[in-house]
């Protein structure tokens, strides 16, 4: 077992036994799980194939190096994007819409695949009818139509959150596929 194996397995008895395993909890440990667990096969992942990348033919090698460009290429063109959308320049429906016209055919198979899980992930959060919910609901007198107060959350908004929390926690984990791919052929990229 290797140390990132037996750490997660005592990071996990650690949360059982303080019951801390459930609903959406579970699905970030299992997002910080998988990242670690990418994060370590990754270093590997990366040492080996700079092994074998050097007893490969000039053409292989060359086909590698340029892989290597069109993905970094890749999540340069999406931290562009990335910090818009966190700086409040674009909506999450303008993202979702901006990355699908990244063009990822210079990329290797694999990650196109992965980039495409990506893309879906944030096309179905940003069309999610429950992203247009408002998080204050006004508060209306019946009476003399004047507004009155104002609550926190609309109404069946925990549900609509507990669905937003999982397409969230999709996109997270569509973009560790794609970092996953990408270490596979010695690309570098940015963390959020």
């Amino acid at each position: 077992m290797s140390f990132i194996e037996s750490g997660v397995e005592k990071l996990l008895a650690q949360f059982d036994r303080v019951g801390i395993i459930e609903g959406v909890k579970s699905g970030i440990i299992a997002t910080i799980v998988a990242f670690l667990l990418i994060m370590g096969t990754g270093q590997t992942t990366a040492q080996t194939n700079a092994s074998a990348q050097s007893q490969q033919d000039p053409a292989q090698q060359a086909k590698l190096a340029q892989w290597k460009e069109a993905i970094e290429d890749v999540f340069r063109m999406r931290l562009a994007l990335r910090k818009k959308l966190l700086r409040h320049k674009i909506t999450k429906r303008i993202y979702a819409t901006d990355i699908a016209q990244i063009d990822t055919t210079a990329c290797p198979k694999s990650f196109r695949i992965a980039w495409m899980h990506y893309v879906i992930a944030w096309q179905k959060l940003s069309t999610d009818p429950s992203g247009i919910v408002p998080l204050v609901e006004i508060v209306v007198s019946a009476d003399t139509g004047n507004v009155v107060g104002a609550a926190h959350g609309a109404s069946g908004l925990a549900k609509d959150e507990s669905k937003k929390r999982q397409d969230a926690a999709a996109t997270t984990t569509a973009m560790l596929e794609c970092q996953e791919a990408a270490i596979r052929y010695n690309a570098s990229f940015s963390p959020d």
